[in-house]
């Protein structure tokens, strides 16, 4: 018997059978509950996103769909067994750092495992499980942000997360507030028993001249697959200045569909670093929409080998004039592996004297590897200063003999020229324990 697309559709989504009833019985009328019920119907007549559509040309999903998951509950997940210091990176390695940590195991919050330092009654740091806070907090981004259901969302996997998210991190910073420590946030998947699904919706949202840093981390218990489906909106104030690094240095079997959606207002900066590094099938979608005199940049880094996918989906829309972005994504790709850029760049005819570049770098190191990379510019203002560009080859030739000549093994001297070729992301850093753990972790990698 042949499976078709609705087969596999009913499939994926049968565990959320029980919630999307509830959601359908309720009556309320309020903002939150209708944007489920109009997430519902968007997910009842949209399909998954196939090879045929544009935005998912070189992704194909059916590794993922092809799994059931399971939805682990809220007591489920407190009872895991995870020792967090396994997989702690940063305050198993390096004691000094002081920050936040929250801790999200399976979709739900961690309260055992999280630490969250006192701070001042004009600055929040809580989850959305928090039933004081969830239906006002929803409707107030709502209200700030373009639909996220329906023909606005980015695929389908916005609709369910919109109707089925069960937790995720809320940062709120009232005007002139600066959180000093940064915000550590874990989010596990408990895969050593059965394939697991994360179902995230993550908010931040900081004040006039306020500034905050969010560290993300996706970490994996277990070989069995497990998905990660995860949503955050970001929203800059003016003059505020928000720092979010993603880390996504997981394992083999993890599946991970993200996107972030940031609204910039004037004279604010935002600064979005995503670090690659493991992942059977990654997809990001970053979504930037920049006022006057705003400041963005997105920077990426993807090392990739074996039969790792990752795509790298990217939109700055420069809707006011005097704004300046500045894209780089670097890519060294080994194996089997595969990776996809597309980004794109749109300056409205209102957005007069801005200036906008993109880069996209890449380096194979094997002739199986496969790289799709589509740069673009949409340009309706006639005074601006934008380029974008991208290339792909192999290591230099000449550099590499050069540091053969100077006594440095070979395997030695390929990890020097990669570390300098991915130096100028890891630049982005601020975090100099961060950066210290990512530079050591890819000549680690490098080196293999």
């Amino acid at each position: 018997m042949t499976t078709t697309l609705d087969d596999i559709k009913s499939t994926f989504l049968a565990p959320f059978e029980d919630l999307a009833e509830k959601v359908s019985e309720n009556i309320n009328t309020d903002k939150l509950t209708l944007a489920k019920k109009t997430a519902l119907e968007a997910i009842e007549n949209n399909a998954f996103p196939t090879t045929r559509n544009e935005e998912w040309k070189f992704t194909d999903i059916k590794s993922i769909l092809s799994n059931k998951f399971d939805l682990q509950s809220e007591k489920d997940s407190s009872n895991s067994d995870l020792d967090l210091n396994e997989f702690d990176y940063f305050l198993n390695k390096n004691k000094d750092l002081n920050s936040h940590i929250l801790v999200f195991i399976n979709g739900h919050f961690s309260e055992k495992h999280s630490d969250i330092k006192t701070t001042n009654d004009k600055i929040s740091i809580k989850t959305l499980s928090n039933t004081e806070t969830s239906s006002s907090t929803f409707e107030k981004f709502l209200d700030k942000f373009p639909s996220t259901s329906g023909k606005d969302s980015v695929s389908i996997f916005s609709d369910i997360n919109t109707a089925f998210a069960t937790d995720g991190y809320v940062i709120e910073l009232e005007n002139n507030q600066e959180l000093e420590l940064p915000v550590f946030v874990y989010f596990v998947n408990d895969a050593s028993q059965k394939n697991t699904l994360s179902q995230l919706r993550n908010y931040i949202s900081v004040g006039e001249n306020s500034r905050c840093t969010v560290v993300e981390n996706y970490i994996t218990k277990g070989e069995n697959p497990n998905l990660t489906n995860i949503l955050t909106s970001v929203n800059v104030e003016k003059y505020a200045n928000v720092k979010q690094y993603k880390l996504q240095i997981d394992a083999k079997s993890q599946f991970q569909v993200g996107s972030t959606h940031t609204k910039q207002a004037d004279n604010s900066s935002f600064t979005n670093t995503t670090i690659s590094l493991a992942g059977k099938l990654i997809r990001n979608d970053l979504r930037i929409i920049s006022g006057e005199h705003c400041e963005s940049f997105m920077n990426g880094l993807y090392l990739l080998n074996e039969k790792t996918h990752v795509d790298n989906h990217t939109v700055i829309d420069h809707i006011r004039p005097n704004s300046y972005s500045n894209e780089t994504y670097k890519g060294v790709l080994d194996g089997k592996s595969r990776a996809v850029f597309n980004g794109k760049i749109f300056v409205r005819q209102a957005a007069q004297k801005t200036n906008a570049f993109q880069s996209n770098k890449n380096v194979l190191l094997s002739d199986d590897a496969i790289l799709n990379t589509k740069p673009q510019l949409e340009i309706w203002a006639d005074d601006v200063k934008c380029s974008h560009g991208a290339t792909t080859g192999k290591l230099d030739e000449e550099a590499l003999f050069y540091l053969q000549a100077r006594g440095i093994p070979k395997q030695k001297a390929k990890v020097l020229l990669l570390q300098a070729f991915a130096e100028e992301v890891l630049d982005s850093i601020e975090i100099d324990v961060l950066k210290e753990f990512l530079t050591n972790e890819i000549e680690n990698r490098l080196s293999l």
